[in-house]
């Protein structure tokens, strides 16, 4: 869904599930891939498809071509039959075209020229992978990226009853961003640890790290509470002169402590835009304890010590449930589709005081403008909504003999004569 690189630059693709998939766990095709380190196209590391094999190379294997006068690391090859793609390190000589990489044993045939590579993780299976993310190794700039995202035919659907879940259940965070130029999305990203005595964030962005997104991802029912707890469901350290964050498109609901929480600095400015928060504990959006968070189209309610906090871009359309926002006193129950416990869905319903409340952001940043449910706002010229959700309208199709009626924005359609509002 978001562009993550540029032209010239190879999307390496490796695929996790619990059976016929590259990797069983994140954690795993993370620490495989992460010894290639420098994925830039100033490095060594180089990536491309190839069409013919003899046998399969395994991970982190020394092999070589050109008949032995080049040497490299192979760190992972995919299979998919005639055809994969392969990543590797280069120690001596050149890659080219037609190449034979070779372990002594085993053959792949390099189709086309080699190029520098963008990392995407993707989960292949609508199932719950336990594992603990630690994205961490690589070194990346705006054109060589990695994602963890999930392939189109196992995202969520706005809710927890389908989709991809990374799911912890000992102490620490469940997914750690430590590296730059990192995308997370798409996940459901849980917790199953709660002895309320080791620090945990569902989500955490380090301090060294900059150009990092959360994307279209569901955080339900996270982090540990206790006396003189910080954690938060999804936390952003304070980061350098240099920093910049996205938490894009995201839901969190039921958090035990806080539920976005941007620990920013003097001169610093996190974004957090379009997001659902519901049901926290402590702060649904939090700003802390410097600088200044651009916070838009946020919808936030029912959080216990207040749906906004801090120094925020009041400026910008951010629909709340108490008085902290700048559409005010909105009544949960009436504005989302469900939120009993267990089967809540924060997509927004029918006569929502949010409908038609937010501010077109175009396309910043990025992907913004894709909602929970991959609408394109602006190609489909909708008037934005608050909150991660554009609400549409059903067409409702009545019986033989009365009317038909269909809402597309302020356009309604009544038997064939054309009304405008």
């Amino acid at each position: 869904m978001l562009p993550h690189n540029a032209d010239a630059v190879f999307n390496f693709d490796v695929t996790v599930c619990s059976s016929g998939c590259d990797y069983t766990a994140f954690s795993t095709a993370e620490n495989a891939l992460d010894n290639a380190g420098d994925i830039r196209d100033t490095g060594s590391v180089k990536s491309g498809a190839w069409d013919a094999q003899s046998g399969s190379i395994a991970d982190a294997t020394a092999v070589t071509w050109d008949s032995g006068a080049s040497t490299g690391t192979l760190h992972h090859m995919t299979d998919a039959g005639a055809v994969g793609e392969y990543l590797v390190t280069v120690t001596t000589g050149v890659l080219d075209d037609n190449d034979i990489i070779s372990d002594g044993t085993n053959t792949i045939t390099v189709a086309g020229a080699p190029d520098s590579v963008s990392i995407n993780m993707n989960c292949g299976a609508n199932e719950t992978i336990t594992d603990q993310l630690v994205i961490g190794g690589f070194t990346t700039d705006s054109d060589n990226t990695v994602t963890v995202s999930v392939l189109e035919a196992f995202r969520h659907n706005g809710t927890v009853s389908t989709g991809c879940r990374i799911n912890y259940s000992s102490a620490g965070d469940v997914v750690s961003i430590v590296d730059s130029n990192v995308t997370v999305e798409w996940l459901i990203i849980s917790e199953g640890w709660n002895n309320n005595t080791n620090s945990l964030e569902c989500v955490f962005f380090g301090n060294a790290d900059t150009n990092n997104t959360l994307s279209h991802t569901i955080v339900p029912n996270c982090a540990n509470s206790g006396a003189g707890r910080g954690d938060s469901a999804v936390y952003v350290t304070a980061c350098t002169s240099t920093c910049t964050q996205y938490i894009i498109n995201n839901i969190v609901y039921g958090a035990q402590t806080d539920a976005i929480d941007l620990n920013v600095t003097f001169g610093i400015t996190l974004t957090a835009v379009n997001n659902t928060v519901y049901g926290g504990s402590q702060y649904g959006h939090k700003c802390a304890p410097n600088g200044t968070c651009v916070i838009k189209n946020g919808l936030s309610c029912g959080n216990t010590s207040g749906d906004y906090s801090g120094n925020i871009d009041t400026n910008i359309t951010n629909g709340a449930c108490d008085t902290t926002g700048t559409l005010d006193s909105l009544v949960a129950a009436d504005t989302f589709v469900s939120i009993t416990g267990g089967s809540e869905n924060l997509h927004l319903k029918s006569g929502s005081g949010a409908i038609d409340q937010g501010t077109d952001l175009v396309n910043t940043p990025t992907g913004v403008k894709y909602d929970i449910d991959n609408r394109d706002r602006d190609a489909q010229g909708d008037v934005w909504d608050m909150g991660v959700h554009e609400f549409v309208a059903e067409i409702t199709t009545a019986a033989v003999g009365h009317p038909r009626v269909l809402r597309f924005g302020t356009l309604i359609l009544l038997f064939g004569t054309l009304i405008m509002f």
